[in-house]
């Protein structure tokens, strides 16, 4: 993992440090895109790497949602965060992750 650069140093420790002391704790999960049938190597590194976690989204601040009387409305609704996404820096420009 050592050969992954996004161009961007607190992503790029964030993937290679943080990232693995985050899925201990249990606060994030980290995938790794790479080409099929190619393992991680200084030559070949991932393409991308994406951390999701877990979150919520104060229903107070869904302005577009209109409340029925009768109905229990949860304070809080679940939701998924992309907490940390970064592309190779050799893989950007090809709209890996759909931003580009």
């Amino acid at each position: 993992m050592e050969s992954y650069d996004c161009g961007n140093e607190d992503l790029n420790e964030f993937f290679k440090i943080e990232a693995i002391k985050n899925e201990k704790l249990l606060l994030g999960k980290t995938y790794i895109l790479t080409r099929d049938g190619y393992e991680i190597t200084s030559q070949d590194p991932p393409i991308a790497l994406i951390c999701y976690c877990n979150g919520s989204i104060h229903i107070d601040n869904i302005k577009e949602l209109e409340k029925q009387d009768g109905v229990t409305y949860y304070k809080y609704l679940p939701a998924v965060k992309i907490a940390r996404l970064g592309v190779h820096k050799d893989f950007l420009g090809y709209n890996i992750a759909g931003l580009e």
